[in-house]
């Protein structure tokens, strides 16, 4: 089934988008959504596989899932160090 393979290329991507991008601050809050968005695309590929009981696709699936846990966990490290520079530069404003 084309579809299952294509949520599952999907979620790869976004995985790997996440675990690139997602330690960058402030790009790391479009990765981390972009992360969760990989998670469910991998969560529903899997799904598809045991619906269908075509397994040709299930080691993409399983990387896109893998892929996308860990561009969440870069995200929040992203959501982190963007916070903290935010939160650095508005008490520099105020010692100014």
């Amino acid at each position: 089934m084309q579809n299952g393979k294509n949520l599952a290329t999907m979620a790869l991507v976004f995985g790997i988008l996440g675990i690139v991008l997602g330690g960058i601050p402030y790009v790391g809050v479009v990765m981390f959504v972009l992360s969760i968005i990989g998670l469910v695309f991998g969560i529903k590929a899997l799904n598809m596989i045991k619906l269908t009981g075509d397994e040709s696709y299930k080691g993409l699936a399983i990387a896109g899932l893998i892929c996308s846990v860990v561009g969440i966990v870069f995200g929040i490290f992203g959501l982190a160090c963007t916070a903290c520079s935010c939160l650095t530069f508005l008490a520099a404003m105020g010692e100014a």
